[in-house]
């Protein structure tokens, strides 16, 4: 299993938990999207087809929105539908932790690092996952089923 950070966690949050992980037992292969693609401001939509097509991904985001407007939705369905349709299991930075500091982001994936690698190994692709506060550390639970669903046309 491979894992992605995209645009939307902080670029230094991000290379703090791909560095984290080479040290992980076994070693974990991890990328910045915007490293990996060589590109920066791909459309969700397009990366997901590629790392699709590859197959054996996990996508980590703080991309937790609906999109709301005109330009919004015109980039395309949101993240959060678009990575089970390409079947990738998706850890999703839920509540307060997506606005957070990248500090705040890094130790948030650290923390529920050993739920979400045995998620990512045993959860059947294209699941969703929510990171969420838990007092004073996190938890990784299941996507909610009616949250954030996109507004009817």
């Amino acid at each position: 299993m491979k894992v992605m950070l995209d645009e939307c966690m902080s670029p230094r949050a991000s290379r703090v938990i791909v560095d984290a992980l080479k040290i992980h037992k076994p070693p974990v292969e991890a990328h910045l999207l915007e490293d990996y693609l060589n590109a920066k401001g791909a459309l969700d939509s397009d990366w997901a087809e590629r790392l699709g097509n590859e197959g054996g991904w996990c996508v980590i985001t703080s991309d937790y929105r609906i999109p709301r407007g005109q330009a919004a939705r015109s980039k395309g369905p949101p993240l959060h539908l678009i990575l089970p349709a390409r079947k990738i299991t998706g850890f999703f930075l839920g509540g307060k932790i997506a606005s957070s500091s990248g500090f705040e982001k890094a130790r948030s994936v650290i923390y529920t690092w050993p739920e979400i690698w045995q998620n990512a190994l045993s959860a059947a692709p294209g699941t969703r996952f929510r990171i969420t506060r838990n007092g004073l550390g996190y938890k990784l639970g299941p996507w909610p089923t009616t949250a954030h669903l996109p507004p009817s046309s």
